[in-house]
Formats: structure tokens, sequence, C-alpha cells
């Protein structure tokens, strides 16, 4: 009960969960920007020379799983206000969406290279994309096979261009 009234909150008119999506971009934008985010960027695009310039890789593991787990939390939590219900499966239908944002927007898939507005452009498009398939009276069944042969060739995209780039 507490958390479906949690998750009706309004505060100026504002829904809470716009609040929260606010909050976690100041938060993401704040952590990025500072040293502990850079490490962590640095890690992800080359972790050898980090760790030979004196970084702990175990410690940047650390962090960023607890940040993971953090932010996975408190996604789950939504989930489950969202829902009024705890179930296992409630999320099931995300994990390719949310893997497909973060790579159509831009962000590498080996470390180091993110683009948080590329992100929430590319979720916003792969939601287009499923609305756009109900507008054409596409059954539902193919809104995962379209979202994820879009997801292959934009990779294939990329892939063929940074090989091309000199």
């Amino acid at each position: 009960d507490w958390l479906a009234a949690l998750a009706a909150f309004n505060l100026f008119g504002i829904p809470a969960s716009a609040l929260c999506l606010i909050v976690a971009a100041i938060a993401a934008a704040t952590f990025n920007a500072s040293r502990r985010g850079i490490v962590l960027r640095g890690f992800g695009a080359n972790p050898r020379s980090m760790a030979q310039s004196g970084w702990s890789p175990l410690s940047a593991a650390f962090l960023r799983y607890t940040l993971s787990g953090l932010f996975g939390l408190a996604a789950g939590l939504a989930m489950t206000a969202i829902n009024t219900a705890s179930d296992i499966n409630a999320g099931s239908s995300y994990t390719l969406l949310s893997i497909a944002a973060v790579v159509i927007g831009g962000s590498s898939l080996t470390g180091g290279s993110i683009t948080p507005i590329g992100t929430l452009f590319g979720a916003v498009s792969l939601s287009l994309v499923g609305s756009l398939l109900g507008l054409l009276n596409v059954s539902t069944d193919y809104n995962a096979v379209v979202q994820g042969g879009l997801l292959i060739g934009i990779i294939c995209l990329r892939t063929l261009f940074v090989r091309r780039a000199p």
C-alpha cells in the first residue's frame, strides 16, 4: 500500500515517476562528471591503462555493481508500484528494450562510451516503433521481432561505419 501511495504522489502537479526520472538524471549527470565517474568510464574504455595508472579494478567493479544494483532496486520498486503486485515475470518484456535503447542511443557495448541523451532517444524511438506497429494493426507478437531486427540492423551499420572510419 505504501509503495502504491508513493507512486501516486504528486508534487506541484508533477507525478512521482517524472520526479524519480528527474532525480535519477541529475544524480547520473553529477556522478558522470565526478572523478569516480570518469574513472569508471576509463575502466570501460581501457581497463589495463587504468590499472597501470594506479586505480583499483576491484574498487571500480564494486562501485559499478553497487550503482547497477541500486538502479535495479529502484526499477524493481517502480515496477511493483505500477503493477501494485510483485511478479517475477513482470519485467521480462523490458530486457530487450533496456539493452536496445542503450545501443540505439549510441553507447558502446564494450564500455567507455556513453550517451545518456542518446539512450533516452533510443528508448523513445523503440516505444514509438511499438506504437507505430499498433497503428498499422500489426499483432503485438511482432513487436520484439521488429525491435530486435532494428537493433541488429543498427549494430551492423555502426560496425560498418566504425571500420570505414580512418
